[in-house]
């Protein structure tokens, strides 16, 4: 007597359908389970964004605690809290693939590029160095460029994702 694989003794008969109930997908799942898949540039920005905040507020602690008096650290320190604050909110915007993300980016944005001119406004007159206005600018110019670009980026992927 032949005895048949397990496999052939489950197999369904001839012209018969098999019916598996599959999970759907939503417009928002990326697996079978339900959970939100990322794509690796909204990785990649939520890391950065994170290490953003995690900078922002290290400077203005360091500036509040060792309150230097060759310049104004106060206002090293606002703006330092306001960026680290702002980039805190967009990275778990960006993280949750939010509407708001692309416009909290450019918040971040143009909260970064004050960071950036906050440096040299804090500095006294006659202890600013040649050049500190210009490298402070191009600063604000860079992050502010490389935000708006994140910000159409993201707003690419929410398009695609409803």
């Amino acid at each position: 007597m032949r005895t048949s694989p397990t496999w052939a003794r489950r197999a369904r008969p001839r012209g018969g359908r098999i019916a598996v109930k599959r999970p759907t997908r939503t417009p928002f799942s990326g697996h079978m389970d339900g959970t939100l898949t990322r794509r690796l540039g909204i990785r990649l920005l939520a890391a950065l964004l994170m290490i953003y905040t995690l900078a922002g507020f290290y400077l203005a602690l360091r500036m509040t605690a060792q309150r230097d008096a060759r310049y104004r650290w106060w206002l090293i320190a606002a703006a330092a809290a306001a960026f680290a604050i702002a980039s805190g909110a967009t990275t778990l915007a960006v993280w949750r693939v939010e509407r708001k993300a692309p416009m909290l980016l450019i918040a971040c944005g143009v909260i970064g590029s004050a960071l950036c001119l906050a440096l040299p406004a804090a500095v006294p007159a006659e202890s600013l160095e040649p050049g500190m206005w210009r490298t402070a600018i191009q600063g604000a110019v860079l992050i502010l460029a490389f935000l708006l670009l994140a910000a159409w980026y993201v707003r690419n992927v929410v398009r695609t994702r409803t």
